[in-house]
């Protein structure tokens, strides 16, 4: 079982300057990672050059050992309900699902466009992410390219307003992907935020399972610690994807985006420490099966 790594591992310094592709692919391979999960976003697919630049960053990293396993999808979203806009941002993703055909990814992670709000309608909601969906999906099984549908992160267990999110639920995630014939991404951060229980929700999703963001938090912010730093049992989750004949990557969605460099690249190389021992206890849950 292999361990793979966001691209935006190190895509940041401290005082929020951008680091070259080149530099994070560096930190990445020095410290044992072998795959990189490939962020995608509009600022890039939205330039007439958008496939020399990603095609640029497929040579950058397929030269110093990594491939792209995985990718996500974009999510930066238009800040208006403007026609124009949100057609822009369907035709970036399109196109993510272009590259990820060309780069060969196992799985795509996709969010399914929900929103923190006071309330809402369950069914309104429903047909509203279908809709947002379709032409994804069909642009998806055109290409050969297999989506995995992200549960999304809830308002935590001591928000500071009363807001509520659809696809926060499990069993909403596994409705969504059921009648779109796709596949899902666990977000092991947003399960813990949204009260989700990490064995019980990847058994229940049991063979849809394509792939998994591995991050920590305290139940509250999406802060997308470590494993082992915040409360997440892990434990828990590694027996869960053995139960489930989970076998592709253990992938970790975590940056050293707010270390200083000198702590940086330790933490980066930390962080493979933690996918091994994680990789382990997997190891473990198995042969107890035997």
């Amino acid at each position: 079982m292999d361990l793979c790594i966001t691209s935006k591992a190190h895509s940041l310094t401290l005082d929020k300057k951008p680091v070259p592709f080149s530099e994070s692919v560096k930190w990445v391979s020095e410290a044992g990672f072998t795959q990189m999960d490939y962020g995608m976003n509009c600022k890039v697919l939205g330039q007439d050059n958008w496939k020399q630049l990603s095609e640029e960053h497929l040579r950058i990293a397929s030269d110093s050992g990594i491939s792209f396993h995985f990718a996500h999808l974009p999510y930066d979203y238009p800040r208006s309900n403007d026609a124009a806009a949100w057609n822009d941002f369907l035709r970036c993703t399109l196109r993510g699902i272009e590259l990820c055909r060309d780069f060969g990814v196992a799985a795509a992670a996709i969010h399914p466009c929900t929103f923190m709000v006071p309330s809402y309608d369950h069914d309104s909601e429903r047909k509203r992410v279908l809709a947002f969906m379709d032409p994804i999906v069909e642009k998806a099984q055109k290409e050969g390219v297999k989506l995995a549908l992200e549960n999304m992160r809830g308002a935590g267990m001591h928000p500071d307003k009363p807001l509520v999110r659809y696809g926060t639920e499990v069993d909403d995630i596994i409705d969504l992907a059921d009648t779109l014939g796709i596949g899902i991404c666990w977000d092991t951060g947003h399960g813990s935020i949204s009260g989700q229980k990490q064995y019980g929700s990847i058994l229940k999703i049991g063979p849809r399972l394509l792939e998994v963001h591995l991050n920590d938090n305290y139940a509250e912010n999406d802060i997308h610690l470590a494993p082992f730093q915040g409360l997440i049992n892990w434990g828990e989750v590694a027996q869960a994807l053995v139960d489930v004949g989970y076998h592709d990557s253990l992938n970790f969605e975590v940056t050293a985006n707010r270390l200083p460099e000198q702590a940086g690249i330790h933490f980066i190389h930390a962080l493979h420490g933690c996918g091994e021992y994680i990789r382990s206890l997997m190891e473990t849950a198995e042969n107890s099966k035997k």
